[in-house]
């Protein structure tokens, strides 16, 4: 039996024009994430999630560097039958320059987050993300 899935991305449908893009302040330092996976991603600072900005020649996210930012990726399903939604957040401390992999992942009827520091020198092209915490914004 076949199941087709749908799915329709946070940025795409649930918050057209709801949420506004991060701007950059002059001189703000900045990191690059790459998205992976199912749904679109949105960071939150200040208490506010924003729409994050594409780095038009790099191709990759860009997010505020050096200080400790709440990431989330978000990703509705519906089977036909059923619906499904799931917005998994982790928190970080992105370094400048550095460049990441955000990845949402759907497993026994939940969903995960990770977030990864790119590493060319690894055989794997990645390294754990050492200043990974707890949410440090919430959905209001």
């Amino acid at each position: 039996m076949k199941i087709k899935l749908t799915i329709i991305v946070f940025a795409s449908l649930l918050f057209t024009g709801c949420m506004e893009k991060y701007k950059f302040q002059d001189g703000e330092k900045i990191a690059y994430v790459e998205n992976m996976g199912l749904g679109s991603v949105s960071i939150c600072k200040d208490s506010t999630f924003y729409d994050v900005p594409l780095d038009k020649k790099s191709g990759l996210l860009k997010v505020p560097a050096n200080e400790r930012i709440t990431i989330m990726k978000w990703v509705y399903m519906d089977h036909g039958y059923m619906s499904y939604s799931c917005g998994p957040k982790a928190s970080f401390i992105p370094l400048e320059n550095q460049k990441y992999i955000v990845n949402l992942e759907l497993l026994q009827g939940g969903c995960f987050i990770e977030v990864v520091k790119k590493n060319d020198n690894k055989v794997t092209g990645v390294d754990f993300e050492d200043s990974l915490g707890g949410v440090s914004c919430h959905s209001k």
